[in-house]
Protein backbone atom coordinates (compact mmCIF):
# COMPACT_ATOMS: atom_id res chain seq x y z
CA UNK A 1 0.00 0.00 0.00
CA UNK A 2 1.42 3.38 -1.04
CA UNK A 3 1.04 6.47 1.13
CA UNK A 4 0.84 8.84 -1.86
CA UNK A 5 -2.86 8.34 -2.68
CA UNK A 6 -3.58 8.99 0.99
CA UNK A 7 -1.61 12.27 0.93
CA UNK A 8 -3.56 13.38 -2.14
CA UNK A 9 -6.87 12.39 -0.57
CA UNK A 10 -6.12 14.22 2.68
CA UNK A 11 -4.93 17.33 0.83
CA UNK A 12 -8.11 17.51 -1.25
CA UNK A 13 -10.24 17.10 1.88
CA UNK A 14 -8.27 19.78 3.71
CA UNK A 15 -8.66 22.39 0.99
CA UNK A 16 -12.33 21.48 0.64
CA UNK A 17 -12.78 22.33 4.30
CA UNK A 18 -10.97 25.63 3.79
CA UNK A 19 -13.25 26.51 0.89
CA UNK A 20 -16.25 25.75 3.04
CA UNK A 21 -14.73 27.95 5.77
CA UNK A 22 -14.86 25.25 8.38
CA UNK A 23 -13.25 26.37 11.62
CA UNK A 24 -11.91 22.85 12.14
CA UNK A 25 -9.57 23.13 9.16
CA UNK A 26 -6.01 24.13 10.06
CA UNK A 27 -2.54 23.19 8.89
CA UNK A 28 -1.78 21.75 12.31
CA UNK A 29 -4.84 19.47 12.18
CA UNK A 30 -3.97 18.46 8.62
CA UNK A 31 -0.39 17.51 9.50
CA UNK A 32 -1.46 15.66 12.66
CA UNK A 33 -4.10 13.62 10.86
CA UNK A 34 -1.77 12.87 7.96
CA UNK A 35 1.01 11.69 10.31
CA UNK A 36 -1.49 9.46 12.09
CA UNK A 37 -2.69 7.96 8.83
CA UNK A 38 0.85 7.28 7.61
CA UNK A 39 1.74 5.68 10.95
CA UNK A 40 -1.32 3.43 10.72
CA UNK A 41 -0.36 2.34 7.22
CA UNK A 42 3.15 1.42 8.39
CA UNK A 43 1.76 -0.53 11.33
CA UNK A 44 -0.77 -2.23 9.03
CA UNK A 45 2.10 -3.37 6.79
CA UNK A 46 3.75 -4.89 9.84
CA UNK A 47 0.55 -6.86 10.53
CA UNK A 48 0.72 -8.34 7.02
CA UNK A 49 4.36 -9.26 7.64
CA UNK A 50 3.94 -10.90 11.05
CA UNK A 51 0.55 -12.54 10.34
CA UNK A 52 0.80 -13.82 6.75
CA UNK A 53 -2.14 -15.46 4.95
CA UNK A 54 -0.53 -18.89 4.77
CA UNK A 55 0.27 -19.21 8.48
CA UNK A 56 -1.81 -21.82 10.32
CA UNK A 57 -0.34 -20.57 13.60
CA UNK A 58 -2.51 -17.47 13.43
CA UNK A 59 -5.83 -19.08 12.56
CA UNK A 60 -7.34 -17.85 15.86
CA UNK A 61 -7.05 -14.31 14.49
CA UNK A 62 -8.68 -15.09 11.13
CA UNK A 63 -11.68 -12.79 11.60
CA UNK A 64 -9.58 -9.92 12.90
CA UNK A 65 -7.06 -10.20 10.07
CA UNK A 66 -9.83 -10.37 7.49
CA UNK A 67 -11.38 -7.22 8.95
CA UNK A 68 -8.06 -5.37 8.85
CA UNK A 69 -7.41 -6.37 5.24
CA UNK A 70 -10.87 -5.20 4.23
CA UNK A 71 -10.23 -1.79 5.81
CA UNK A 72 -6.52 -1.64 4.87
CA UNK A 73 -5.44 0.09 8.06
CA UNK A 74 -4.28 -0.64 11.61
CA UNK A 75 -7.04 -0.67 14.23
CA UNK A 76 -6.64 -1.57 17.90
CA UNK A 77 -10.21 -2.90 17.94
CA UNK A 78 -10.59 -4.80 14.65
CA UNK A 79 -14.33 -5.47 14.79
CA UNK A 80 -17.43 -4.34 12.93
CA UNK A 81 -19.68 -1.69 14.43
CA UNK A 82 -23.16 -3.05 15.21
CA UNK A 83 -24.74 0.07 16.69
CA UNK A 84 -23.95 3.75 16.96
CA UNK A 85 -23.75 6.13 19.88
CA UNK A 86 -26.13 9.05 20.28
CA UNK A 87 -23.92 12.14 20.32
CA UNK A 88 -23.96 13.72 23.77
CA UNK A 89 -24.12 17.39 24.72
CA UNK A 90 -20.81 19.17 25.26
CA UNK A 91 -19.76 22.54 26.62
CA UNK A 92 -17.13 24.67 28.35
CA UNK A 93 -17.58 25.43 32.04
CA UNK A 94 -17.96 29.18 32.68
CA UNK A 95 -16.07 29.18 35.99
CA UNK A 96 -13.17 26.84 35.35
CA UNK A 97 -13.01 26.83 31.54
CA UNK A 98 -12.93 23.05 31.48
CA UNK A 99 -14.58 21.27 28.53
CA UNK A 100 -17.18 18.69 29.51
CA UNK A 101 -19.42 16.00 28.07
CA UNK A 102 -22.84 15.24 29.54
CA UNK A 103 -23.09 11.58 30.63
CA UNK A 104 -26.30 10.42 32.31
CA UNK A 105 -27.19 14.07 33.03
CA UNK A 106 -23.82 14.51 34.76
CA UNK A 107 -20.87 16.63 33.65
CA UNK A 108 -17.70 14.70 32.85
CA UNK A 109 -14.86 17.22 32.79
CA UNK A 110 -11.65 17.22 30.75
CA UNK A 111 -8.37 19.19 30.98
CA UNK A 112 -8.47 22.94 30.38
CA UNK A 113 -6.05 22.60 27.46
CA UNK A 114 -8.49 20.36 25.57
CA UNK A 115 -11.12 21.54 23.11
CA UNK A 116 -14.77 20.46 23.16
CA UNK A 117 -14.09 18.32 20.10
CA UNK A 118 -11.17 16.55 21.78
CA UNK A 119 -13.34 15.81 24.80
CA UNK A 120 -16.19 14.56 22.61
CA UNK A 121 -13.93 12.35 20.47
CA UNK A 122 -12.33 10.87 23.59
CA UNK A 123 -15.74 10.13 25.13
CA UNK A 124 -17.15 8.56 21.98
CA UNK A 125 -14.08 6.35 21.63
CA UNK A 126 -14.27 5.18 25.26
CA UNK A 127 -17.98 4.38 25.03
CA UNK A 128 -18.47 3.03 21.51
CA UNK A 129 -15.03 1.69 20.52
CA UNK A 130 -13.49 0.58 23.83
CA UNK A 131 -16.95 -0.27 25.24
CA UNK A 132 -15.70 0.28 28.80
CA UNK A 133 -19.22 0.81 30.19
CA UNK A 134 -21.04 -2.13 28.65
CA UNK A 135 -22.21 -5.20 30.52
CA UNK A 136 -24.02 -7.08 27.77
CA UNK A 137 -23.86 -6.43 24.03
CA UNK A 138 -21.54 -3.61 23.05
CA UNK A 139 -21.16 -1.29 20.07
CA UNK A 140 -18.80 -3.70 18.25
CA UNK A 141 -19.18 -7.38 17.41
CA UNK A 142 -16.52 -8.14 20.05
CA UNK A 143 -15.49 -6.01 23.03
CA UNK A 144 -12.00 -6.91 24.33
CA UNK A 145 -11.72 -3.87 26.64
CA UNK A 146 -15.01 -4.44 28.47
CA UNK A 147 -14.67 -4.52 32.27
CA UNK A 148 -18.06 -6.03 33.12
CA UNK A 149 -20.21 -8.93 31.98
CA UNK A 150 -23.57 -10.39 33.06
CA UNK A 151 -21.65 -12.66 35.48
CA UNK A 152 -19.13 -10.06 36.65
CA UNK A 153 -20.49 -6.60 37.31
CA UNK A 154 -20.93 -3.83 39.86
CA UNK A 155 -23.93 -4.43 42.10
CA UNK A 156 -25.87 -1.94 44.21
CA UNK A 157 -23.93 -1.02 47.34
CA UNK A 158 -20.55 -2.28 46.12
CA UNK A 159 -17.34 -0.39 46.79
CA UNK A 160 -15.48 0.60 43.61
CA UNK A 161 -11.72 1.01 43.32
CA UNK A 162 -10.94 2.66 39.98
CA UNK A 163 -7.19 2.34 39.45
CA UNK A 164 -5.92 4.23 36.44
CA UNK A 165 -9.20 6.06 36.13
CA UNK A 166 -8.02 8.86 33.76
CA UNK A 167 -11.12 11.03 33.15
CA UNK A 168 -13.27 8.97 35.56
CA UNK A 169 -16.02 7.90 33.15
CA UNK A 170 -16.21 4.36 34.54
CA UNK A 171 -16.66 5.68 38.09
CA UNK A 172 -19.12 8.39 37.07
CA UNK A 173 -21.24 5.81 35.27
CA UNK A 174 -21.50 3.78 38.50
CA UNK A 175 -21.63 6.63 41.02
CA UNK A 176 -25.34 6.28 41.87
CA UNK A 177 -24.99 2.52 42.27
CA UNK A 178 -21.96 2.18 44.53
CA UNK A 179 -21.57 3.05 48.21
CA UNK A 180 -18.03 4.40 47.84
CA UNK A 181 -15.46 5.09 45.11
CA UNK A 182 -11.69 5.25 45.52
CA UNK A 183 -10.19 6.97 42.50
CA UNK A 184 -6.49 6.33 41.81
CA UNK A 185 -4.75 8.40 39.15
CA UNK A 186 -1.13 9.59 38.85
CA UNK A 187 -1.42 11.75 35.71
CA UNK A 188 -1.64 15.34 36.96
CA UNK A 189 -3.64 16.56 33.96
CA UNK A 190 -6.67 14.70 35.34
CA UNK A 191 -6.59 16.03 38.90
CA UNK A 192 -8.65 19.22 38.39
CA UNK A 193 -11.17 17.64 35.98
CA UNK A 194 -11.71 14.71 38.36
CA UNK A 195 -12.27 17.02 41.32
CA UNK A 196 -14.88 18.99 39.35
CA UNK A 197 -16.59 15.88 37.96
CA UNK A 198 -17.05 14.32 41.38
CA UNK A 199 -17.67 17.49 43.40
CA UNK A 200 -21.42 16.67 43.69
CA UNK A 201 -20.51 13.24 45.13
CA UNK A 202 -17.67 14.15 47.51
CA UNK A 203 -19.40 12.35 50.38
CA UNK A 204 -18.68 9.01 48.68
CA UNK A 205 -15.53 9.67 46.64
CA UNK A 206 -11.89 9.46 47.75
CA UNK A 207 -9.03 10.65 45.53
CA UNK A 208 -5.55 9.12 45.61
CA UNK A 209 -3.32 10.97 43.17
CA UNK A 210 -0.56 8.38 43.16
CA UNK A 211 0.41 5.29 41.21
CA UNK A 212 -1.00 1.98 42.32
CA UNK A 213 2.08 -0.10 43.05
CA UNK A 214 3.54 -2.97 45.04
CA UNK A 215 4.56 -0.83 48.03
CA UNK A 216 3.65 2.32 49.92
CA UNK A 217 5.84 5.39 49.45
CA UNK A 218 5.57 9.04 48.39
CA UNK A 219 4.46 8.28 44.84
CA UNK A 220 2.79 4.87 45.14
CA UNK A 221 0.19 3.12 47.24
CA UNK A 222 -0.46 -0.61 47.50
CA UNK A 223 -3.77 -2.37 47.02
CA UNK A 224 -3.81 -4.02 50.49
CA UNK A 225 -3.37 -0.60 52.11
CA UNK A 226 -6.37 0.76 50.20
CA UNK A 227 -8.53 -2.27 51.01
CA UNK A 228 -7.62 -2.22 54.70
CA UNK A 229 -8.89 1.35 54.94
CA UNK A 230 -12.27 0.53 53.39
CA UNK A 231 -15.34 -1.14 54.79
CA UNK A 232 -15.40 -4.92 54.54
CA UNK A 233 -18.00 -4.95 51.77
CA UNK A 234 -18.02 -6.44 48.29
CA UNK A 235 -15.37 -4.55 46.33
CA UNK A 236 -15.07 -4.14 42.56
CA UNK A 237 -11.53 -3.34 41.40
CA UNK A 238 -11.00 -1.96 37.90
CA UNK A 239 -7.29 -1.90 37.08
CA UNK A 240 -5.78 -0.27 33.99
CA UNK A 241 -2.35 0.92 35.14
CA UNK A 242 -0.05 0.88 32.13
CA UNK A 243 1.57 -2.51 32.63
CA UNK A 244 2.00 -2.46 36.42
CA UNK A 245 -0.91 -4.85 36.93
CA UNK A 246 1.18 -8.00 37.44
CA UNK A 247 3.40 -6.46 40.13
CA UNK A 248 0.38 -5.04 41.96
CA UNK A 249 -1.37 -8.42 41.96
CA UNK A 250 1.77 -10.27 43.05
CA UNK A 251 2.07 -7.99 46.07
CA UNK A 252 -1.64 -8.46 46.88
CA UNK A 253 -2.07 -12.24 46.60
CA UNK A 254 -1.30 -12.93 50.25
CA UNK A 255 -3.85 -10.32 51.29
CA UNK A 256 -6.44 -11.78 48.90
CA UNK A 257 -5.85 -15.30 50.22
CA UNK A 258 -6.86 -14.14 53.71
CA UNK A 259 -9.50 -11.66 52.60
CA UNK A 260 -12.88 -11.70 54.36
CA UNK A 261 -14.71 -9.85 51.63
CA UNK A 262 -15.75 -10.72 48.11
CA UNK A 263 -13.45 -9.00 45.62
CA UNK A 264 -14.24 -8.66 41.93
CA UNK A 265 -11.18 -7.87 39.86
CA UNK A 266 -11.26 -6.56 36.29
CA UNK A 267 -7.62 -6.36 35.27
CA UNK A 268 -6.22 -5.19 31.93
CA UNK A 269 -3.84 -7.65 30.29
CA UNK A 270 -2.92 -5.95 27.02
CA UNK A 271 0.04 -3.78 28.05
CA UNK A 272 2.67 -6.54 27.91
CA UNK A 273 2.72 -9.65 25.79
CA UNK A 274 2.76 -12.13 28.69
CA UNK A 275 0.43 -10.23 31.05
CA UNK A 276 -2.59 -12.41 30.30
CA UNK A 277 -0.86 -15.65 31.31
CA UNK A 278 0.71 -14.08 34.40
CA UNK A 279 -2.52 -12.47 35.64
CA UNK A 280 -4.50 -15.64 34.98
CA UNK A 281 -2.02 -17.79 36.91
CA UNK A 282 -2.07 -15.37 39.86
CA UNK A 283 -5.86 -15.08 40.15
CA UNK A 284 -7.19 -18.48 39.05
CA UNK A 285 -6.14 -20.43 42.23
CA UNK A 286 -8.19 -18.02 44.38
CA UNK A 287 -11.10 -17.34 42.06
CA UNK A 288 -14.58 -18.80 42.26
CA UNK A 289 -15.03 -17.65 38.65
CA UNK A 290 -12.66 -16.29 36.05
CA UNK A 291 -13.19 -15.20 32.47
CA UNK A 292 -11.52 -13.08 29.82
CA UNK A 293 -13.14 -10.49 27.63
CA UNK A 294 -14.05 -11.60 24.12
CA UNK A 295 -11.84 -10.99 21.13
CA UNK A 296 -8.39 -9.41 21.05
CA UNK A 297 -6.84 -5.97 21.01
CA UNK A 298 -4.21 -5.36 18.36
CA UNK A 299 -1.28 -3.64 20.08
CA UNK A 300 1.81 -2.31 18.34
CA UNK A 301 4.72 -2.87 20.71
CA UNK A 302 7.36 -0.23 19.99
CA UNK A 303 9.94 -2.10 22.08
CA UNK A 304 9.73 -5.10 19.73
CA UNK A 305 8.68 -2.99 16.73
CA UNK A 306 5.89 -5.41 15.90
CA UNK A 307 2.14 -5.92 16.44
CA UNK A 308 0.54 -8.39 18.85
CA UNK A 309 -3.00 -9.65 19.33
CA UNK A 310 -3.66 -9.65 23.08
CA UNK A 311 -6.56 -10.40 25.39
CA UNK A 312 -7.81 -7.12 26.83
CA UNK A 313 -9.21 -7.90 30.29
CA UNK A 314 -9.39 -10.73 32.82
CA UNK A 315 -12.42 -10.70 35.12
CA UNK A 316 -12.14 -12.75 38.33
CA UNK A 317 -14.27 -13.05 41.46
CA UNK A 318 -12.42 -13.92 44.65
CA UNK A 319 -14.91 -15.42 47.14
CA UNK A 320 -15.33 -14.37 50.75
CA UNK A 321 -13.53 -16.51 53.34
CA UNK A 322 -15.29 -17.29 56.61
CA UNK A 323 -12.89 -17.01 59.54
Amino acid sequence: MSIYPLIIKRTIKFFSLLLLRRNTASWQDFVTILKTDISRIKMYKSVLHFYPDNSKNHSQYYDELLFLKQHKTFLTFPYEKIRTIIQPTTGIDDCFHLPYVIHKNKKLFFPETWTEKQALDYYIHAVSVENILEIGEGYLTKTPHKYQSPNHKIENGDILIDAGCAEGLFSLNAIDQVSHVTIIECDKQWERPLEETFKPYKNKVEFIFKMLGDKDCDNTISLPTILQNLKNDTTFIKMDIEGAEVNVLKSSIDFFSKCTRTVKVSCCTYHNNDDFDKVHSLLSPLASSIENSDGHMLIFDYKDNRPYFRHGVIRATLPIISL
